[in-house]
């Protein structure tokens, strides 16, 4: 499950692109619950597990180990409950018993906050067009060698020939 920290904050909807799972994180408080709504084929069996920082039990609809349902008109959903206590909450979502999302919680007093995005998530930084720059000095390096041997050249051809 994606978190966008910035922009998702004013709605508290955390999703992002393929992922499979959504919650809204509004109600991610000691004591509180949320629902999260997981995507997939009708048919499919999903799942949710969570754990908290403190040892606390995390409660998915009602229970406090992984629970499973069957996707049905494209979705199923979970409503997880949150210790009492401020402290880390980790959920995993599960399609026919393969983990395929993870999140992570800061639960504090009054409010939820995004502690992780999965990595295959984050966008690419830095600089992505090597061959491009390698392709620029190879031209640089050709054209200065031109430059050279025509330097040459010209003062080779301006040289008066001895008598």
């Amino acid at each position: 499950m994606t978190l966008v920290p910035t922009a998702a904050l004013a709605d508290n909807d955390y999703t992002g692109g393929d992922n499979p799972t959504t919650c809204d994180v509004s109600g991610a408080v000691p004591g509180g619950t949320f629902p999260c709504s997981v995507t997939g084929a009708d048919g499919q069996e999903a799942g949710m597990s969570g754990t908290f920082s403190t040892g606390d039990e995390v409660g998915i609809a009602g229970a406090t180990a992984t629970v499973t349902k069957a996707v049905s008109g494209g979705s199923a959903d979970f409503s997880i409950s949150v210790p009492e206590s401020d402290g880390t909450l980790s959920l995993t979502t599960y399609l026919d018993g393969e983990a395929v999302d993870s999140m992570t919680l800061a639960v504090v007093d009054g409010a939820a906050v995004p502690v992780a995005v999965d990595a295959e998530d984050l966008s690419q930084t830095g600089f992505t067009n090597m061959p491009l720059l390698v392709g620029v000095g190879l031209l640089l390096a050709a054209g200065g060698g031109a430059v050279v041997y025509a330097g040459r050249k010209a003062r080779q051809d301006s040289t008066p020939l001895a008598p």
